[in-house]
């Protein structure tokens, strides 16, 4: 972003405070959710903003967990679109937004309405597990608009975030890697024969496919995300991978193993 765009998103702020076109409340952050229409529509194009609210943390998640898992969905609820060191916050956000539409808009004719739609949501949660999708799809300039998810899975009585390697043991991995492989080839319709990479994917022939922590529970088992330029180029988009818990659970670690064998998930 130039100098003159982030100028841009400063004196927005400023304005919406003198304003009160946004809540700012200083030293008690606002987050509920917040639908608006940024620019006329006519004849400049227009973004639509749509920004959910904080999803209600369970119950069963208490004290500083609470507090840590509320700060990493902040962070990628209201994440920036591009400018460095931006505290996320949903207020700021839409001050981007807007610089950025702005922006485009005295070096462009174009009259393309812009969009931006994040939600956030509980998709499992325990006594030892919570995890949460947060869903990020647009337009914001450009040659294509962007969808991405975010699975993000936590200890319920900590509040870390977790890793592959706190759900399976080390001598699992092979296990869970031929698993995670063939439920890939099931999701993108990809024949035993054909390798990875000859399908399109940046997967080379021996090469085993990278589990992050794009990971969440659900009544399915274990769902990983792959969102698009992660393992493919854009053209070939997402790709969504379930692990059915029955193929997952004898994998797990001991102190997680009730968490795949219940019923509710």
């Amino acid at each position: 972003m130039s100098y003159f765009a982030r100028y841009q998103v400063c004196l927005f702020a400023l304005c919406l405070v003198a304003s009160g076109c946004f809540s700012f409340n200083f030293g008690k952050e606002d987050f509920s959710a917040v639908k608006t229409r940024l620019g006329s529509c006519a004849p400049s194009p227009c973004v639509e903003v749509d920004i959910a609210a904080l999803p209600e943390i369970p119950h069963s998640v208490t004290g500083d967990a609470r507090v840590a898992i509320e700060a990493e969905i902040k962070r990628v609820l209201y994440a920036p679109l591009d400018v460095d060191n931006m505290k996320p916050s949903r207020d700021a956000l839409i001050a981007e937004i807007d610089a950025r539409m702005r922006e485009y808009d005295s070096v462009s004719d174009a009259e393309i309405d812009w969009s931006l739609t994040r939600t956030a949501k509980v998709v499992f949660s325990d006594s030892k597990v919570t995890s949460f999708e947060i869903s990020n799809i647009g337009y914001l300039g450009g040659a294509h608009g962007f969808k991405d998810r975010s699975l993000m899975t936590f200890d319920s009585k900590s509040g870390r975030r977790l890793t592959v390697a706190d759900l399976v043991e080390e001598s699992s991995r092979p296990t869970l890697n031929r698993i995670l492989e063939a439920e890939f080839r099931r999701a993108r319709s990809i024949a035993a024969g054909q390798s990875l990479q000859d399908a399109g994917f940046f997967i080379l022939p021996g090469q085993e496919l990278p589990i992050g922590e794009n990971f969440a529970l659900s009544d399915k088992g274990l769902e990983i995300q792959y969102n698009p330029y992660e393992v493919a180029p854009y053209a070939l988009g997402e790709t969504r991978v379930n692990l059915p818990k029955e193929a997952i659970a004898p994998l797990v670690k001991a102190n997680l193993s009730s968490v795949f064998t219940s019923s509710v998930l």
